[in-house]
């Protein structure tokens, strides 16, 4: 089964001339910036959030979407994480306080205030994570 599978997936590209930016990696991989998939662990008050970036190919500043994926949440829609980051965005998901890795309690009240120190995160190292705080977006 994995070997018709893979042998599906590669004539199903094989004739395709166009570069469709939701369900392919660019041709040409920037050689300096590729698109990339970053562990980060971002402090919320006191403890440490456990959390991951996947990074837009090309230098940027890109626009940022912090992907919000459920309450506590162990489904990541990573693809749509991966269809934003293939159209130009880095995609910012965490897990809250106290769910999968993430340090301290978990709680449902505390949920907004882990979303805005995720946000504090993203303003206050923007030139590291080549994040432009300007198109800085929450989806969920």
């Amino acid at each position: 089964m994995l070997v018709l599978f893979y042998c599906f997936s590669i004539n199903g590209h094989a004739g395709q001339s166009e570069y469709d930016p939701v369900s392919m990696d660019p041709p040409t991989p920037d050689p300096v910036y590729p698109p990339v998939f970053h562990e980060l662990l971002i402090p919320s008050h006191d403890v440490l959030l456990s959390g991951f970036m996947l990074g837009a190919n090309g230098k940027g500043p890109h626009p940022t979407v912090v992907l919000l994926h459920g309450l506590p949440g162990n489904e990541k829609n990573l693809d749509l994480a991966q269809s934003l980051r293939r159209a130009g965005y880095h995609v910012l998901f965490f897990h809250y306080r106290g769910a999968w890795g993430s340090q301290g309690d978990y709680g449902i009240g505390q949920q907004s205030d882990d979303v805005a120190a995720v946000l504090d995160y993203v303003r206050e190292n923007s030139d590291a994570l080549r994040a432009d705080t300007d198109r800085l977006s929450i989806v969920g």
